[in-house]
């Protein structure tokens, strides 16, 4: 017979000879304080449960429930019939004793129980099959309680026990289910010490602003639950792709316009299967503690590898080229939040204020003659000169010429020397250098005879000269 109510149990085994009828008042096993078959008696406290009997052999024996109440003289009979066959009396569980841990700090030791669906017929069954019930019981019970302790229910399905002192601990367990024919239910029990997740790698372990990346996550303990991911940047996000105890994939998203930072990671463990308990170190319920923070870099999309290409000498002293460039992405529709600018800049000397609209304040105007009067447009060269446009166009034409040729006689030599760079900005943060520079080379020379003008430009191998009149 089986008398449960929450966590208190009470369980005894009664021989009837033949048509022997036995009563048996759950009144004075309380007022009386019996003791149980395990030594275990119902706290005098209890006012409500349940009661169940179950026959070795269904021979045709029957219980019946009697409730009533001497007070108001009533009564009502409860009988249960085949229905009410209760097994597991002669269950043999399986038991597993794990090592709590020899350290000072034992920190929580967690058991996960889980039910095992099938059962092992013994051949006594007596009369019709009618199936599995709905209504399970379970008692739980450590055999070890100066090593673990139960922390928490021990009528669930499953059941927590808690890490007293170093030593080995075995903790024992009953499962009754309602079937019409004699059945044994089985459970398997596992004591595990501390199961906190440890990230060993991250791969990639840089991740585009902007941009969606898969990761593979590979360590131990993730759990076969799906696992929780923190962020130390709570903007970005993630969907899971798969996971495993030792290997979690899982599609991380940055925000557009996130700067590059150094990013941790954490992986919580949501345990290991449907209604079982958590059993990792200073976790509790069904979560593990958090793991120590893995590093991973989170990297804002920027421009990259600037190439100066198909330099041509138009004559009269012009030269044209390409310059072009890539995104550390790979993708130039990443850098969408991005700008790139030549940056010219030109000697210090001879400066003095710019034309309006010449969109600088001080301008460098070279000495004239040779160079073209001062006083005519053309002549002023902005310092610094700073033209920009998108990023993602991946490139832009440059001219490098002189716009005023009205040159100056007498002729005579002169030179003067322009800096140019290429530089980025992203989502309005600074100006970075990401090429150059490049030495721009304006000259007034002779050539044999003639007096000319001439413009070069490191990287390209040739000039473009105008012969002077």
């Amino acid at each position: 017979m089986l008398v449960a109510s929450g966590q208190a149990f009470w369980s005894k085994k009664y021989t009837l000879a033949p048509l022997e009828t036995k009563a048996i008042d759950i009144g004075e096993l309380i007022e009386n304080q019996v003791k149980d078959d395990s030594g275990y008696v119902l706290p005098r406290s209890l006012q409500s449960g349940q009661a169940n009997w179950y026959l070795a052999r269904q021979f045709g024996g029957t219980g019946r429930l009697l409730q009533s109440n001497p007070r108001t003289y009533s009564a009502r009979s409860l009988s249960c019939g085949i229905y009410a066959a209760v097994i597991g009396g002669n269950w043999e569980p399986y038991t597993t004793s794990v090592a709590v841990g020899q350290s000072a700090d034992l920190g929580e030791l967690f058991a996960e129980v889980g039910l095992t669906e099938s059962g092992d017929n013994y051949g006594y069954c007596f009369g019709s099959y009618v199936g599995t019930s709905t209504s399970f019981y379970y008692y739980w019970e450590t055999l070890s309680p100066s090593i673990a302790s139960i922390s928490g229910p021990n009528d669930e399905s499953y059941v927590n026990a808690q890490g007293v002192s170093p030593g080995n601990a075995t903790i024992f367990g009953e499962v009754w289910d309602q079937y019409g024919c004699g059945w044994d239910q089985y459970v398997g029990e596992t004591v595990t010490a501390d199961q906190t997740p440890v990230i060993s790698g991250i791969n990639p372990g840089t991740w585009n602003a902007g941009a969606t990346t898969p990761v593979t996550f590979t360590g131990q303990s993730f759990g076969t639950n799906a696992p929780t991911l923190t962020f130390s940047d709570p903007t970005i996000s993630y969907t899971l792709v798969s996971y495993s105890d030792g290997q979690i994939v899982a599609n991380i998203t940055v925000a557009a316009g996130t700067q590059t930072e150094s990013v941790s990671v954490s992986v919580t463990n949501n345990g290991y299967g449907v209604g079982n308990g958590f059993y990792g170190g200073s976790g509790s319920g069904a979560q593990s503690a958090q793991s120590a923070p893995a590093t991973a870099t989170v990297q804002t999309p920027i421009p990259s590898n600037l190439q100066l290409t198909s330099p041509e000498d138009e004559g009269g002293g012009f030269l044209t080229m390409k310059f072009t460039w890539g995104s550390t992405s790979g993708k130039l529709s990443d850098l969408g939040a991005c700008q790139v600018r030549e940056n010219v800049t030109y000697p210090t000397g001879g400066n003095s204020a710019c034309p309006p609209n010449a969109g600088a304040t001080a301008c460098y105007w070279p000495p004239s003659p040779p160079w073209p009067p001062t006083t005519q447009p053309g002549t002023a060269y902005p310092n610094p000169t700073l033209v920009a446009g998108p990023a993602s166009a991946g490139g832009v034409f440059d001219n490098n010429t002189i716009t005023n040729q009205a040159f100056v006689k007498p002729y005579s030599q002169s030179s003067f020397p322009a800096t140019q760079i290429f530089q980025y900005s992203c989502s309005g943060g600074p100006w970075t250098t990401f090429g150059g520079s490049y030495t721009i080379t304006r000259q007034v020379t002779q050539q044999n005879s003639n007096w000319v003008f001439m413009i070069s430009k490191t990287g390209i191998s040739f000039s473009s000269v105008l012969v002077l009149p």
